[in-house]
């Protein structure tokens, strides 16, 4: 009994050194202000805290803090708040009344307004209590007691004589119908509210002060008045006064029926109701925790933990059960690793640097603080093993009995054990010391596969259980010979073990660093890891009930052994954050147990630890959208059962706690989300969760608690989310598409049956559009016949013609008539070939022949050539042709048919007055020629047919014609991508405007660069840069590093010169120049061979290859370009005589003769043929048009249109030499059906007229 006795005496000193279990919440942790004058809890377990500066909202976890602001509260100077169902009651200082609905964190406010009688009678409201009809009491501090109704809002103040009308501070209303009021120096004031009847108790009544600021009835109906000069009770119409605790702030009744009393300065005091309340003989327990605090509020929460409010220190919190975990601290040095318990029952603590602390009582140095292991043995000694200092014992008075330092032990000590006999060992780093007979044993001269020991014990059995760091378990015999060792490579979980215990079954518990081991007393091991929380087990114990108790890095866990079931225990209050130590745990001969760790020791009674805690249902407590992802703002949603929002609100935080702070620490929390999927989602101790991006649906959230390691509970917090699509995806829009749609598939539907209509007309209109065209193209066939047939008799008469007009002998009465049968039959022929000209307009078989000239210059001449014929005096023509300078794009042809035939019916359709050619630019693209009369004019019902094929204006009947002139005009200035316009007026002639392309987008032939294209070829880089960079200012340079490359490049750029080296890879130069000259498209092309070999036979071979020129190495580059430019001249000059002679020359090569004589002959071949142009050239000599044309201005230095009109030419002098042919025999026969373009091109070639060439070849 004793010693009980002084065990109580010590724990009773150990609070001032234990953490209490009372927790504090200030301005730290959150709280607005450490003045806390209120606390309520609102129907959802929040808790609601009034300060002097905002009201607080604390949800099982942080504070949400509310401030004055526009539309929230009114004021941060509070005086109470009071939560009922119809929402959070705050009395402010100076700012009336407000009411905050929880869900939507919305206010009301009730302030005094003069010209409203039923407003709040003034602003400073110091209390709030409910009344028996669900009405409100409010106490203000200026115009005493009002009852207001919450539905209407409207305030009745309590008036009643007798009844003082100042400062009040509470208010309450009892069953029995008798509201007290606290006045705030005039007592306490007690109304029956049936009949208004006052009566008045002040000090001198018995009161203990006339200042009342607190008022409570208990359960029993018993009132208790708090005053500022003590506590008062009222029963009985009698008042009992305690001034022992001076001034009172507030009262309430706990659960339990103690009654609790909040005191200014005196802190926190309980009643016992059941005992004498005799003032004399009374007892108030007291919080030690909050002895000497000012206490002005307390609320026991739905819990039964308590939230005491203090003036100036913040909010202190009381949980509903006391912590089972308690944490001795050793102030300085607070690692605790040995530990042992001595005879008086007192913890020896040995500490990391403090040496050894006996339970707060006292404090033992040593020549090393650093103890590491403690051990009491049978005789009542206390054996210290230190970290470098060796083992000490002592007495259990804490005397020094020896200091054991054994020579070349080391003197890091880590275990004692006793084995049967009472004899100690001792396990250190340097192996096992029997301290009796002072003997070490290590792996050197024993069974020990290491000599770094850290556990051991001896087994019922006799044998030795050694643990060792990093070698695994052995057990050896009495003679430390090895039985059996476990490591990692025989199954064994760790090869580090802390602790070894035998339990009182003849278990052998092992703490490994990778799990709990057992063995049994036969020897079978089990290994358990799961479902620990942490598997680095550190030291065991064995409770009164035989249950095994184990601490790891980061808890402390437990074995059942009936159940064989293992409980972790972590987070939970009491127990110390850091890691615990290896080794370090203690028994005392109460049971207690203590485990040493990094924050001091952590003891508690096995039988007070409850193997399951209660379950808390969660409940919401925020929703919050994210209003800007940018500046992640959030907007608070309200709180409902089914929550709404819009499709840009679908990112959301949820809050959510069970509201339990006393178990904040071991409660985890599960969610799922349905229609997201149906998974649940451990938060890992978090108490909200975030969704983004959710998809517009419904949704379920259901969220779950659960204590760690002991499982779920059954009731879960349920949410519906609504999310609403967007405008655009709701279901008034999907029905606005369903009638889009369906308006859409009748539309279409129409729509087909129109196109099907409309194809059908079309295919009509198209067959008959083809029938006409065959119809067209059968007169056209019918008209080309004809044509074709009567140019041969046509021919027949010209030819005599124009023999009889060059006859000497003939009269010029004859030669008069001859020549009218001559122009006759030459307009006929123009008819003919008009007709011809418009058939291949129509067929598509009409092709331009672009060339470039002065356009100016052919317009004059047409023009000059009507002035020269025109022989009606009546009729004048004007011409308005500038002279130019610059040469454009267009087909002479072309231009001679289009303005004969505006020009001709310019004249036809004039009787009198004058005819206008004029030709001018018209912007930067375009040319202009205009051809305008005064004649009788076009009706406007005609303008717009006067360019259809056969048609005739039905006025003009006595004026011939085909009808096919406009329309070949038309036809042919398309052709040459320009168009004519026609404005007419009636008496007053007609105007035709015709638009050609200022520059031509048809190029017929290519354009050459000014300088001269060099090909070389040398496989040597530095060489072949330099002979580029000698000659890039004068030529255009390209380049090749073989034969090979060369050959390919001479073929796609047909360079004017090419020089190339004789050695080279792949092909060389030989080769290269062989296969240049036998290709018809490079056969022409100069060749400078470079060599650095000038042997005889080697230009014998080069220059039967057609080598033009040998360059030995090394050479300067001046001779190279020399050499260029010599080879380059004496092209020129062949190219020239083969243009003038229009024969090859004996210096052309084989082949290249071959190959003029071969394009001469397909000429000659095809004569008669229009289209004899660059394209049918190319066609028939198998080369492109771009090669062909290259060729044939690298042969005779001109374009190939020009080299087809020179052949042609030169067999016109031929037939007209003959004197068989008429000159428009001549003209048919090498394919110019115009008599004009033939003279001029005839002209150009041999500098006089085909007549005139008749005439001289005769002579």
């Amino acid at each position: 009994m004793r010693e009980k006795l002084k065990y109580w005496i010590i724990l009773l000193w150990v609070p001032l050194h234990l953490h209490a279990q009372t927790r504090h919440l200030g301005i730290v942790q959150g709280l607005s202000n450490n003045y806390v004058l209120s606390i309520s809890q609102d129907s959802e377990g929040l808790i609601w805290l009034a300060t002097e500066d905002g009201l607080n909202r604390f949800n099982g976890k942080s504070f949400k803090v509310f401030r004055k602001s526009e539309g929230g509260i009114s004021a941060n100077e509070l005086n109470k708040v009071y939560a009922d169902e119809s929402g959070v009651w705050i009395a402010t200082q100076r700012a009336g009344l407000q009411c905050l609905d929880p869900k939507s964190e919305s206010f009301k406010s009730y302030v005094h307004e003069a010209q409203n009688p039923q407003s709040i009678m003034t602003n400073d409201v110091t209390d709030i209590s409910p009344s028996r009809q669900g009405y409100l009491w409010i106490a203000t501090y200026h115009r005493g007691v009002a009852l207001m109704d919450k539905t209407k809002g409207t305030f009745t103040p309590l008036q009643i004589k007798n009844l003082p009308d100042d400062k009040t501070w509470a208010v309450k209303e009892d069953p029995k119908g008798l509201l007290y009021i606290g006045h705030a120096t005039q007592g306490l004031s007690i109304v029956r509210l049936k009949d208004k009847n006052v009566t008045r108790i002040q000090q001198n009544h018995g009161l203990p002060g006339n200042t009342v600021r607190a008022i409570f009835i208990d359960h029993l109906g018993h009132v208790w008045i708090g005053t500022n000069e003590g506590l008062a009770l009222f029963r009985n119409g009698e008042i009992k006064a305690y001034k022992n605790l001076g001034q009172v702030y507030s009262i309430g009744q706990l659960a339990d029926g103690r009654l609790w009393i909040a005191t200014e300065k005196s802190g926190l005091h309980f009643l016992d109701l059941r005992q004498n309340l005799d003032p004399a003989k009374i007892k108030f327990e007291s919080v030690k925790e909050l002895a000497g605090k000012s206490i002005r509020t307390v609320l026991q929460d739905k819990f039964q933990n308590l939230w005491v409010g203090s003036y100036g220190d913040g909010v202190y919190f009381l949980p509903h059960r006391k912590a089972y975990f308690k944490n001795y601290r050793p102030q300085k040095y607070p690692t605790a690793w040995g530990l042992a318990i001595d005879e008086n029952n007192r913890l020896w603590a040995g500490t990391d640097g403090g040496g050894i602390d006996i339970l707060g009582v006292k404090n033992i140095q040593l020549p090393d603080n650093a103890v590491i292991s403690a051990f009491r043995d049978r005789l009542g000694q206390i054996w210290i093993g230190t970290f470098q200092g060796g083992a000490f014992s002592f007495t259990s008075q804490g005397q020094k009995l020896t200091h054991l330092e054994v020579a070349g032990v080391n003197k890091d000590i880590r275990c004692f054990f006793e084995d049967k006999s009472g004899q100690l060992w001792i396990g250190t780093s340097s192996g096992l010391l029997h301290q009796k007979s002072n003997t070490l044993y290590t792996a050197e001269n024993s069974g020990l596969s290491s000599n770094l020991v850290r556990a051991g014990l001896q087994d019922r059995k006799g044998n030795y259980w050694i643990g060792t760091f990093g070698d695994g378990l052995q057990i050896l015999d009495s003679k430390m010979r090895r039985i059996k060792e476990f490591r990692t490579d025989n199954g064994f979980p760790s090869n580090t073990v802390n602790h070894i215990l035998e339990d009182r079954n003849g278990n052998i518990w092992v703490a490994s660093g990778e799990g709990l081991v057992r063995f049994s007393p036969k020897g079978e091991m089990k290994i358990y890891r799961e479902p620990l929380h942490n598997q680095h087990i550190r030291a065991i114990a064995e409770d009164e009930a035989g249950d095994i108790w184990f601490s790891t890095i980061a808890g402390i866990s437990k074995y059942v052994r009936n159940s064989e079931k293992i409980i972790n225990y972590w987070g939970h209050e009491g127990m110390p954050k850091g890691d615990f130590m290896s080794g370090s745990v203690a028994q005392d001969a109460h049971g207690f147990l203590y485990f040493g760790s990094q924050d001091g020791v952590c003891y508690f009674h096995p039988s007070q630890v409850p193997a399951v805690l209660p379950t808390r249902k969660p409940v919401f407590t925020d929703f919050s959208v994210y209003d800007d992802l940018a500046q992640n703002r959030q907007k608070i949603i309200p709180l409902q059962d089914v929550v709404t929002l819009s499709h840009n609100e679908n990112t959301f935080t949820i809050g959510f706690n069970t509201l339990d702070f006393a178990q904040e620490g071991v409660t985890e929390y599960a969610y799922s989300l349905e229609g997201l999927n149906e998974q649940w989602y451990n938060t890992e101790g978090e108490t909200y969760v975030t969704f983004r991006n959710l998809s517009p649906g419904d949704y379920t959230l259901r969220l779950k608690s659960g204590i760690k390691d002991q499982g779920w509970g059954e009731e879960y917090a349920t949410m519906e989310i609504r999310i609403q699509p967007p405008f655009w995806a709701s279901w008034w829009a999907k029905l606005l598409y369903l009638g889009l749609a369906a308006a859409i598939i009748v539309y279409l539907l129409r729509f087909y049956a129109r196109k099907m209509e409309l194809e059908n007309s079309l295919l009509i209109e198209k067959r008959d559009h083809q029938k006409d065209q065959e119809l067209h193209l059968e007169r056209i066939r019918f008209f080309t016949n004809i044509t074709h047939e009567l140019r041969t008799p046509l021919t027949l008469i010209l030819g005599p013609l124009e023999d009889l007009l060059n006859e000497k002998t003939l009269c010029e009465a004859h030669k008069s008539k001859v020549s009218v049968i001559h122009k006759s039959s030459l307009r006929l022929l123009a008819l003919i070939n008009q007709i011809l000209d418009f058939q291949k307009t129509q067929s598509q078989l009409r092709k331009l022949n672009l060339i470039p000239g002065d356009l100016s210059l052919a317009v004059f001449e047409i023009g000059k050539k009507y002035q020269d014929l025109n022989r009606n005096e009546e009729i004048h023509l004007e011409l308005d042709v500038p002279e130019w300078n610059d040469k454009i794009y267009f087909d002479e042809e072309v231009l001679h048919i289009v303005l004969e035939n505006l020009l001709s019916n310019a004249f036809k359709y004039t009787q009198k007055g004058e005819i206008r050619l004029e030709l001018q630019k018209s912007g930067d693209s375009w040319v202009k020629i205009q051809v305008s009369d005064t004649g009788k004019g076009i009706p406007p019902a005609s303008l717009d047919k006067i360019f259809e094929r056969y048609y005739q204006v039905e006025e003009d009947s006595k004026v011939s014609g085909t009808g096919i002139g406009l329309a070949l005009v038309k036809s042919l200035v398309e052709l040459h991508l320009g168009k004519i316009e026609v404005s007419s007026e009636l008496g007053k002639g007609s105007s035709f405007t015709v638009y050609l392309p200022y520059k031509t987008p048809v190029k017929n032939e290519e354009k050459t660069s000014d300088k001269p294209q060099i090909l070389v070829v040398e496989d040597h880089t530095d060489l072949r840069d330099y002979i580029a960079e000698t000659l890039k200012e004068k030529f255009q340079v390209i380049v090749a590093a073989n034969g090979q490359e060369g050959l390919r490049l001479a073929k796609e750029h047909m360079p004017e010169l090419i020089i190339t080296d004789l050695m080279m890879p792949v092909m060389d130069g030989m080769s290269l120049s062989r296969k240049l000259r036998e290709n018809i498209h490079t056969s022409h092309i100069p060749i400078i061979l470079l060599t650095a070999k000038d042997t005889t036979e080697d230009r014998i071979e080069g220059y039967e290859l057609g080598i033009a020129s040998y360059l030995t190495k090394p050479f300067s580059a001046q001779l190279v370009i020399s050499r260029i430019e010599n080879l380059l001249d004496a092209q020129k000059k062949l190219v020239k005589e083969v243009k003038e002679s229009g024969e090859t020359t004996p210096t052309l090569s084989r082949i290249d003769k071959e190959f003029l004589s071969k394009v001469k002959q397909r000429i000659e071949a095809n004569l008669e043929m229009e289209k004899l142009d660059v394209e049918f050239l190319a066609a028939g000599m198998h080369m492109s048009h771009s090669t062909l044309y290259r060729k044939i201005k690298a042969l005779t230095g001109g374009s190939v249109n020009e080299f087809i009109r020179k052949v042609k030419m030169q067999k016109a002098a031929e037939y007209l030499s003959t004197g068989e042919f008429t000159v428009s025999e001549v003209s048919f026969k090498v394919g110019i059906s115009s008599m004009l373009y033939f003279r001029q091109c005839f002209k150009e070639e041999f500098g006089t007229n085909p007549s005139e060439y008749i005439k001289n070849s005769r002579t």
